[in-house]
């Protein structure tokens, strides 16, 4: 108790009077530092007008960091009859960049009743590195090309779609190639059917003269 109490007399203090039933008073320990840092926060509440509820209803403890909830719906301890309204909660301050955050404390007093106070924690550093890229230098001269890898030849795909197009312009027609020769059998064939055709020009006329007769 007497540590806490020391702490208390050196750590900053911050005080609200919000439009709820209750004073809030918060303590950072540290209210600095890099990212990482293990924060205790000290909140200590007490009832606007004194004898009315006074310690005799629970209380809920929620904190916000940066709109991040990290500690949610802490009762206030019991002791005997009445309620102790004090909680000593450790945060820890996430990845945040350099500059001030805002620490929200909320207490709720009733269903859908809070009063609020806010307090600020100062980043020191940043957990991004900055990367510094050189200039950019000349290009190199291209290597010799390596040596062909070992290995066997793979199966043979599978055969395509066939294409998808319009039929192409007809070609120009070719020359007319020289007379091929005169076959003999054909001439026999010719021959016979001259005679064959006098022969029955012969027989038609003589069949024409007998029936005059």
């Amino acid at each position: 108790m007497l540590i806490g109490l020391i702490l208390i007399l050196l750590t900053p203090a911050y005080q609200v009077q919000a439009t709820g039933g209750y004073k809030v008073t918060v303590y950072l320990s540290p209210d600095e530092g890099p990212n990482d840092t293990e924060v205790l926060v000290m909140v200590r509440a007490k009832p606007v007008r004194i004898g009315y509820k006074e310690y005799t209803e629970i209380l809920y403890l929620y904190i916000f960091y940066d709109g991040v909830n990290l500690v949610e719906r802490v009762p206030s301890k019991r002791v005997g009859e009445l309620y102790a309204y004090s909680w000593d909660a450790t945060i820890t301050i996430p990845e945040s960049r350099k500059g001030n955050y805002t620490i929200e404390v909320w207490l709720e007093y009733a269903l859908g009743k809070f009063s609020k106070c806010e307090v600020t924690f100062t980043v020191t550093d940043s957990p991004f590195i900055e990367v510094i890229q050189g200039e950019k230098g000349d290009t190199g001269a291209t290597g010799p090309r390596g040596e062909p890898g070992v290995g066997t030849v793979g199966p043979r795909g599978a055969q395509g779609l066939p294409g998808s197009g319009e039929l192409g312009p007809r070609g120009l027609t070719g020359e007319q190639g020289p007379p091929g020769s005169v076959s003999e059998t054909a001439d026999d064939r010719s021959l016979v059917a001259v005679i064959v055709a006098v022969v029955a020009f012969l027989l038609t006329v003589y069949q024409l003269g007998s029936r005059k007769k």
